[in-house]
């Protein structure tokens, strides 16, 4: 089964605009997971939606 090109694009197209996405040295990861699930003004939002939200601004190799 073939996957869509677009879930592999660094600049996806949502509503007729490009978003950048950032990317993220191997060694900044863990930090920038830490910021989004655990500072206090972050909140914990579960698994899913805390991926939801890296996803939309960084990327990196072989993130899930």
């Amino acid at each position: 089964m073939a996957t869509p090109l677009h879930d592999f694009s660094l600049s996806p197209y949502r509503d007729d605009a490009t978003i950048k996405l950032i990317y993220a040295p191997s060694k900044l990861i863990p930090e920038i997971m830490a910021a989004y699930h655990d500072h206090p003004l972050s909140g914990h939002f579960g698994t899913g939606r805390t991926w939801s939200m890296l996803r939309n601004t960084y990327y990196w190799p072989r993130m899930k």
